[in-house]
């Protein structure tokens, strides 16, 4: 019986110049994974990705891809080991590497197949698996009679450098803030890429994109975003129009399999179902795009929070549809689901502006009107100079891991017994988020403050709580200071106009 020795190897990060090494062991394994997916995977996360080299040849044998994509959530965008170099140990060890890096994070996955999807599940507890699975929408391309060839007000145009920093910012807007800039930017600089941008009339983007090569051949349509099914099916039509005819002969478009919309605009390129691959989280399923890196989605057209605070009260903390899409019965059939959700509970709102107020007071049945309103503070922090600093017996500090369940506490206090710890906690997380809680000699908490970015470049003083004006004061003070210069010239602080001490804390800030 002959033992196979192990080859002396080392695994270290990805070097772009082994880029075309691991081409080949992608084209070896048969995996439909782009051409310059190694290109693509090292600009997203460059420390994320490592290789084994073999010390005596200084080949490459072994590649894995440990993309975090935020600091929740991390993404396994391949793995491969050379198959002569296979069961000796050493994919366990380029695997270990891998999770190493990725820590405590939530880790998503692609299974190649079923064997693969039940190696990852039950040995390595990829065991949160959500209900879809990615559908492999395959053929040679054949587009149907009723494509859609042409949208009223819709222009199409290559990538370049002149439009490629809009195309970033619509690819942020559809992928949760992820910063794509160093992928996108190479994609499109690469000349066999086929690519397209969608613009309106108003010279916004509205969708984009890509046909690429892939290592096995196959010309794989991705990424593809756009805000409708109707451009959606423009770009891809159009862009494998432009393809030469050896790249038509086996087209690849992924979509999930409970999008309906993407399967048959994938139709009407002629391509049909295939495969499917199952997808596998080690924490909890992600219902957005787990594939950050080359994914076909819709953009979202609106939203409306129906929030139930508790047995008897709810909350509609935000509603709103995209400009473009008003008046086509879209809100109002986001409102119904959110009527829905809060069933026969009292509903309560803040409303825009008087037009608005009206039309739930009349239309909506928003009648038991309270009469104080909300004043909005606004303007540059210019704090006056009597504003309190300090006050004796009380320190401030950030809100910690260590004080987070002391300030959940006096959060239930002053809201009636609210439990509000999901928010809180995620709001001290987030590091662009300012906050302190005054603590006394008993380390008791006396109150607590955030300073916020809103969507409109706007910094809100929000939530504020505190035993006394004095104590607010202080907090809302010392966590204005420590803005950087540039988010305190638009701040906002809402106060009811019953609530004179909150207004005297906001005009001491210079609001």
């Amino acid at each position: 019986m002959s033992v196979r020795k192990i080859p002396s190897f080392i695994i270290r990060e990805l070097r772009l110049s082994d880029c075309h090494e691991v081409r080949e062991i992608w084209k070896s394994s048969k995996s439909n994974v782009i051409k310059c997916g190694p290109e693509a995977m090292f600009t997203t996360d460059p420390k994320g990705v490592f290789v084994v080299e073999n010390t005596d040849s200084g080949k490459v044998f072994g590649y894995v891809s440990a993309v975090k994509l935020s600091p929740e959530l991390a993404f396994i965008g391949g793995y491969a080991v050379r198959e002569e170099y296979q069961r000796l140990g050493i994919g366990k060890t380029l695997w270990d590497k891998a999770m190493a890096y990725m820590g405590d994070t939530n880790v998503g996955l692609f299974a190649a197949n079923l064997k693969m999807f039940a190696i990852y599940r039950d040995l390595y507890n990829f065991q949160q698996i959500p209900d879809r699975m990615a559908q492999h929408m395959r053929g040679p391309l054949n587009i149907s009679r009723d494509i859609i060839n042409s949208i009223d007000g819709i222009s199409l145009e290559a990538i370049n450098e002149n439009n490629i920093r809009d195309v970033i910012e619509y690819d942020k807007q559809v992928c949760d803030g992820l910063d794509r800039s160093n992928y996108l930017s190479a994609l499109y600089k690469i000349p066999e890429n086929i690519h397209l941008v969608a613009i309106n009339d108003r010279k916004e983007v509205v969708g984009y994109c890509f046909v690429i090569d892939t290592c096995n051949g196959i010309t794989g349509i991705a990424p593809l975003y756009a805000d409708n099914q109707q451009i959606a099916e423009l770009l891809a039509n159009k862009c494998c129009q432009r393809l030469p005819p050896n790249k038509t002969t086996d087209i690849l478009l992924k979509c999930w399999d409970s999008d309906q919309r993407a399967i048959q605009m994938a139709k009407k390129l002629g391509l049909k179902e295939g495969h499917k691959q199952m997808t596998a989280f080690t924490k909890r399923v992600i219902d957005g795009n787990l594939d950050k890196i080359y994914c076909i989605a819709s953009r979202i057209l609106g939203a409306c929070s129906g929030v139930n605070i508790g047995p008897d009260l709810s909350f509609v903390g935000q509603y709103a549809v995209r400009a473009e899409y008003q008046g086509l019965g879209i809100g109002k059939a986001l409102w119904v689901k959110a009527l829905e959700n809060m069933g026969d509970r009292n509903a309560s709102l803040f409303a825009a502006n008087v037009k608005i107020f009206t039309i739930y007071r009349d239309v909506h049945h928003f009648s038991a009107v309270p009469k104080k309103r909300i004043i909005h503070m606004k303007g540059e922090f210019a704090p006056n100079n009597d504003i309190i600093d300090r006050i004796d017996g009380i320190s401030l500090m950030a809100i910690n891991e260590d004080n987070i369940k002391d300030v959940i506490e006096y959060d239930k206090q002053v809201c009636d017994g609210l439990d509000r710890s999901a928010m809180l906690s995620a709001l001290y997380k987030s590091p662009e988020n300012i906050n302190l809680v005054a603590v006394n000699e008993r380390n008791q908490v006396l109150g607590y403050c955030f300073v916020l970015d809103t969507s409109s470049g706007v910094t809100g003083i929000t939530p504020l709580y505190a035993d006394t004006q004095q104590i607010a004061e202080l907090l809302a003070n010392k966590c204005c200071q420590r803005l950087p210069t540039h988010k305190t010239k638009k701040m906002l602080y809402l106060c009811w106009d019953s609530n004179p001490n909150s207004i005297a804390v906001a005009e001491k800030l210079g609001l």
